[in-house]
């Protein structure tokens, strides 16, 4: 072989497996990728790359999102071309078939609480995550996005955006959306993994939180049965400024004098940090400044000009601000991007709200008093996370479905128990006199914890339930919030609603069950919601 086809067979294998296209498995050749930076991969090695939990880009944990392991780029699942045809691998030909096909997910309330999904939808609304309506209704017509909360949407305008056109728009010019009958552009689906992505963008920009967005991207991951969003993204994308308008917008790393970095999005010269808004302003040496708070009385300053139309961005480049009150030395800005391409993440994920199929009616675990069926029993306050369930037609499984679990090793023929999602049980034995199932795992009274019981292994000691596995009811916060109202209603104590934990524990819970019985009576106490995640 010459030196130049080694070269050339060098340069087309995977970096990570070293195979080559001349290499077969199963007597099917391989399939390789390229990445926007250029590099070239097994696709089935950087998949496995980019759906690992633990992949991270700008600070957001959501799989299909990562770095090329060659360039440290950011890389998206979504942006793989075939390595021989340029094709992008993923396209949207097929949207008809992909399973969420007509199909709606809705966000929605885990307990009966729904006054506080209004509260949320209100409060925070779309930029937060809350109040979309994901509808797939291919058959129908084109997918699309609904909104329960409507957004401001200001007319277009070639000439720019001033802040006074913008006051001016939106006293008079503003229109409520609450449904767009845009198609959702760019559609992908990555099926293994069940990861959608789509784009929307906005004929008008929306205005929101003075900021303008164009662009809304939508990344979601769905449970193994398509029955809820178990994770997302939604990335809003700013309209970009004009550098002629507004010198300083950009992305930020900001450093304190005494160590805490904060990142901060500067959009038409303003930013918040710590739920409040400053705004910079220029004088008339173009000088920059932005005031603390009113009760802080702080004006942070700096010496360095920044003339709209001349001065050139430079990513990396420090900006220093000083102030004459003690205390309040110095602020470094280092910039981590320019003034385009600026975004706000909304993080999803299911706990107390999540974004349920419109066709399914689980919501979450309910509690029985006097038997085991219909009850479902978990670890580390997680249903998922290898939680017994109880079915009422006498049928048991083990589920797997917690997004927790994507940190488990596989199983030994390679598949992770993720994608099994649940195992039921074969040989099901129960004795409800003595409270015993599959003659080791022993109940509480008022099936609130796992008593006891072992798990036999072939290949290492048996683990014990209430000591290695501890297990509690995942509908527990039922019967402590009906206890705590009756208590409130009686105009009795906290001693008595908190009598609780001395009944378990002369039912006989060991000090770890307790521990975690205890977390959860005082969340209840305390007027939390939701300690433990349903993941439905």
């Amino acid at each position: 072989m010459s030196s130049t086809e080694e070269e050339s067979e060098e340069a087309f294998s995977c970096p990570i497996c070293l195979a080559t296209p001349n290499d077969k498995e199963g007597g099917e050749p391989l399939v390789f990728v390229r990445t926007p930076c250029g590099h070239i991969f097994r696709q089935e090695c950087l998949e496995h790359v980019l759906l690992k939990i633990n992949a991270v880009q700008d600070n957001i944990t959501m799989p299909s999102k990562g770095r090329c392991p060659i360039s440290r780029l950011a890389l998206d699942l979504f942006d793989l071309r075939c390595a021989t045809t340029g094709e992008l691998v993923y396209s949207n030909d097929s949207a008809s078939s992909w399973p969420i096909a007509n199909r709606v997910y809705e966000e929605r309330r885990i307990d009966s609480d729904s006054d506080l999904l209004g509260r949320a939808i209100e409060s925070k609304g779309a930029l937060g995550g809350h109040g979309l309506v994901f509808n797939y209704d291919v058959d129908g017509g084109q997918p699309r996005l609904q909104f329960k909360r409507p957004l401001n949407s200001i007319p277009s305008r070639s000439e720019g955006y001033s802040s006074e056109y913008l006051q001016t728009a939106y006293r008079t010019s503003v229109s409520a959306i609450h449904k767009y009958d845009l198609e959702f552009e760019l559609e992908r689906f990555h099926e293994e993994s069940r990861l959608y992505r789509a784009l929307i963008v906005f004929h008008d920009p929306v205005y929101e939180a003075d900021m303008l967005f164009e662009k809304l991207e939508i990344t979601l991951q769905f449970d193994i049965r398509l029955r809820y969003c178990r994770k997302g993204l939604l990335r809003w994308m700013t309209l970009p400024t004009k550098p002629t308008e507004f010198p300083l917008d950009g992305v930020f790393e900001a450093r304190y004098s005494f160590g805490t970095l904060i990142r901060l999005v500067v959009y038409r010269h303003s930013f918040r940090c710590d739920g409040i808004t400053y705004r910079i302003e220029l004088d008339d040496s173009h000088r920059p400044s932005f005031a603390w708070p009113s009760h802080v009385n702080v004006i942070q300053r700096s010496t360095r000009q920044f003339v709209p139309g001349d001065y050139q961005a430079i990513v990396g480049e420090e900006i220093e601000w000083t102030t004459d009150v003690p205390h309040h030395e110095e602020i470094v800005w280092k910039r981590l991007q320019m003034h385009q391409g600026t975004y706000v993440d909304a993080s999803i994920s299911a706990g107390a709200f999540v974004y349920q199929d419109d066709e399914s009616s689980v919501m979450g675990p309910s509690y029985h008093r006097d038997q085991i069926w219909g009850n479902t029993f978990c670890q580390a306050l997680t249903v998922g996370l290898a939680s017994y369930h109880f079915m009422e037609n006498e049928q048991a499984y083990i589920s797997y479905e917690s997004n927790q679990t994507s940190v488990w090793p596989n199983l030994d023929n390679g598949t992770h128990v993720s994608e099994i999602g649940r195992v039921p049980f074969r040989d099901i034995q129960w004795d409800a006199v003595t409270r015993t199932f599959r003659y080791t795992i022993v109940f509480d009274e008022t099936y609130s914890f796992v008593h006891s019981g072992l798990v036999e292994s072939d290949t290492r000691p048996p683990h014990v339930f209430a000591r290695d596995l501890v297990y509690i009811n995942a509908a527990i916060e039922c019967p402590l919030h009906k206890r705590r109202r009756e208590a409130e209603a009686n105009a009795r104590s906290t001693g008595h609603y908190l009598e609780v934990l001395r009944e378990w524990d002369r039912a006989g819970a060991s000090r770890s069950t307790m521990r975690m019985l205890g977390d959860v009576a005082m969340s209840v106490l305390n007027g939390d919601l939701n300690i433990i995640d349903y993941n439905l």
